[in-house]
Parts: C-alpha cells; sequence; structure tokens
C-alpha cells in the first residue's frame, strides 16, 4: 500500500461522524503502540459499544474522554 493510499483511508476515517461496533467484541479501547482514538477519528458524534466484551467502564470512559465531538454513546 502507497503512502497516497494510505492518507486517503486514514482522511476517511477522520471524517467518520457514526461509529457502530455493535456485537463485534470490542475488550479494550487502546493497544500498545497504536494512535489513540481522537487521532484517528476525531469527528465522531455518535458512538455505538453496544453487545461487545468491555467487562468494565474504564475502557468506555476512556474512549469517550478522548473524543470531544461525542454526543451519543450507546452500552445496551
Amino acid at each position: 500500500m502507497g503512502f497516497d493510499k494510505v492518507r486517503r483511508k486514514l482522511a476517511q476515517l477522520r471524517d467518520l461522524k457514526i461509529v457502530i461496533l455493535d456485537g463485534l467484541r470490542v475488550l479494550t479501547a487502546t493497544q500498545a503502540g497504536e494512535q489513540s482514538v481522537a487521532d484517528t477519528c476525531p469527528n465522531v458524534v455518535h458512538l455505538d459499544l453496544s453487545r461487545n466484551l468491555l467487562e468494565r467502564l474504564g475502557p468506555v470512559v476512556d474512549i469517550c474522554t478522548e473524543m470531544r465531538a461525542l454526543r451519543r454513546l450507546a452500552l445496551k
């Protein structure tokens, strides 16, 4: 993958407003060595983390703290 292609893909992530991760077995907020959520998707206003493997609210708080534009969070 060339640098231009990577830059185009990242630009698309930066434009995301709604992220639905319902039932995708998310276990943690971050991985060592990866960019923060705020760096990757800074414009998200709606996040759905329903039906995932998050056992505590700590990772959810970490995610929400980084996402300054976040207005709606779903945790069914």
